[in-house]
């Protein structure tokens, strides 16, 4: 039931640019009801989920993904980003990033 309330609203968690990881063992408690109603609940939970935290923006960002990051930079979620995690096509060696492709990433975000 969590999984299929979590897919109804998967579309706006996207939008939203938020995840989510349902994980549920074995030792979950199980919950009896009308599930049509329980969805309803976690629906409602999911949709109106807000991050009042500060956060890293990360997931595969690369040189050229500069105006999705502006786009972003729109939304109301981006005012608590803390920091963007970089992908390793900035490295010049594992580990190693290239200050030259940074800055010139930085600069196209500020243009």
């Amino acid at each position: 039931m969590l999984q299929d309330a979590l897919n109804t609203v998967r579309e706006q968690i996207q939008r939203k640019r938020l995840a989510v990881d349902l994980s549920l063992d074995e030792g979950t408690p199980w919950v009896m009801g009308d599930a049509v109603r329980l969805q309803q609940v976690f629906w409602n939970v999911l949709k109106n989920a807000t991050i009042n935290k500060l956060f890293f923006l990360s997931g595969g960002i690369e040189p050229g993904d500069e105006e999705k990051l502006k786009e972003f930079g729109k939304e109301e979620i981006a005012r608590r980003i803390f920091g963007i995690d970089i992908n390793s096509k900035f490295e010049i060696s594992p580990g190693v990033k290239d200050i030259n492709k940074v800055k010139e990433f930085v600069e196209k975000l500020r243009l």
